[in-house]
Formats: C-alpha cells, structure tokens, sequence
C-alpha cells in the first residue's frame, strides 16, 4: 500500500490499470569508476530528463568539492532540450548528448546532406544555443549524432567523442540489473 501510494500505477495503453507500482530511477554514473555520485527514485511519470535536470546542479557541486573542475556530462536520447543545455552552459560543464532521430530536424537534413562534424545553432521558443553536431555512421549503415559543446576538432576529434559516448554504454548495464 505504501508503494502504491508513493508511485500510483502505471496503466499502459489497452490495460485495465490492475499494474504494480512502478518508479522511475535516474543515476548519475562517473563512467571510469562506475560509482554513483547522485540517484534519484520517483514516480514513473515523473520524467527522466526533469529528475536529471534536479540532480545535476547538485553533482556538479560535489564533484567541484572534490576539486573536479573540468566536468564532462554524457546522455541518451531523451534528454537534449535547450533547457537543459543551457543549464550546462550556466553551469559551467560540458556534455554530450545523443540525438533521437527527427529531434532538431534541421541537424539531420545537413547530415544527410553529407555534412558529418560542424557547429549549428539549436533554437526554440525559448531561446537559442550553438553545438558542435558530430554524425557517426555505424557499422550497420545507421547514422547517429552526437551534439556537444566541445568545440575545438583538435582536442577532441569525432573518433574522441565516439569514443567517449561508448563509455555510456556500460550505464545501460548498470540500469538492467537495477531493474531486475
């Protein structure tokens, strides 16, 4: 009961809402060390991106406390808003964002244009931001972008920030055995 009342039912489309609560995690990961620096648990319509938006001033501020002061954040789709990446801006941290396809449409007509590694500028009602756009051709024949805001090619060149984003990789792992 006290699980149900902290996370109400998820009712999935065609169900009849008799589900086990559900909730949400959301884990900041430091990827070279696997530990956790921030882990929230909410209900499971609070969004992943609104709990990461609450958790990363707070990770910065440990993490600049451990005198950490050049702060790389790395994300899946789902979570590149302007919003959010003009809280990084504010923050003062870098970050690499993955994008869904169709998100930004302007982004992935250069690309499919041919254009693999260039700076555009991301704008919405709410304002505008520039980003490095990085478009990685997998082995599949599958394009992916990346969008960043390290900007200088020469420290940090498309195979670097494909490199980089692949560390992410190992939190799907880290999420799997939380939910089973």
């Amino acid at each position: 009961k006290e699980d149900l009342q902290a996370f109400g039912r998820f009712k999935p489309n065609g169900t009849d809402g008799i589900m086990p609560p559900l909730g949400r995690v959301s884990l900041f990961v430091d990827l070279l060390t696997s530990m956790v620096c921030s882990a929230r648990l909410a209900r499971w319509d609070v969004g992943e991106q609104t709990l990461a938006q609450e958790q990363l001033p707070e990770v910065v501020e440990k993490m600049r406390a451990l005198k950490q002061e050049q702060l790389l954040f790395i994300y899946d789709r789902g979570y590149p808003s302007l919003t959010f990446i003009q809280q990084h801006k504010v923050l003062g941290v870098d970050f690499i964002f993955r994008l869904q396809k169709g998100a930004y449409k302007t982004l992935w007509k250069r690309v499919e244009r041919g254009e693999t590694d260039f700076v555009d500028e991301l704008s919405t009602k709410d304002g505008a931001e520039y980003v490095r756009v990085v478009a990685i051709k997998l082995r599949t024949g599958k394009v992916e972008i990346l969008i960043t805001s390290l900007f200088c090619q020469t420290l940090f060149s498309w195979q670097d920030l494909c490199s980089i984003y692949t560390l992410r990789w190992h939190m799907e792992e880290c999420y799997k055995r939380l939910k089973i």
